[in-house]
């Protein structure tokens, strides 16, 4: 159900039509007014309107205590965000630290292969060389 169509439905409530909706920390969050409640993201449409009937009903009561105002307070959690995002930025960085190190440690393996396998070459290379001067010495003395 859209907003526009929470109105329509809702049209009794004084102050409906400033009726606004906000998805935060994988909630639903009403406001209308001062008034705001919240419902899980996939509350059915009438699970929805209760929530806002319900809080409409209820008297305004101030979240935070009026002592409590000058301290500074993040209501977004944007330091949680930005060390979050901080730490994940880590994790890649040593993921691939990680990965450059095997990729040495393979690249350090195909050298040996590949010298193994120049020595094997040089082994066959010459023993061809001596296959190929016995042959020759052997129709030299036919010859």
């Amino acid at each position: 159900m859209s907003i526009n169509d929470l109105r329509a439905r809702m049209a009794d409530i004084h102050g409906i039509d400033g009726l606004t909706m906000q998805l935060a920390n994988g909630r639903q969050v009403f406001t209308i007014g001062s008034v705001v409640t919240s419902t899980t993201a996939f509350a059915s449409d009438d699970e929805i309107e209760q929530a806002i009937r319900n809080a409409v009903r209820l008297p305004s009561v101030p979240l935070i205590a009026e002592e409590t105002k000058d301290a500074p307070m993040s209501i977004t959690g944007a330091s949680h965000v930005g060390m979050s995002l901080k730490d994940m930025m880590e994790q890649r960085k040593r993921a691939m630290a990680d990965g450059h190190a095997k990729l040495q440690d393979a690249f350090a393996k195909m050298d040996q292969a590949t010298a193994a396998l120049n020595s094997v070459g040089d082994k066959v290379a010459a023993e061809a060389d001596d296959l190929l001067a016995s042959v020759g010495q052997f129709t030299n003395d036919l010859g």
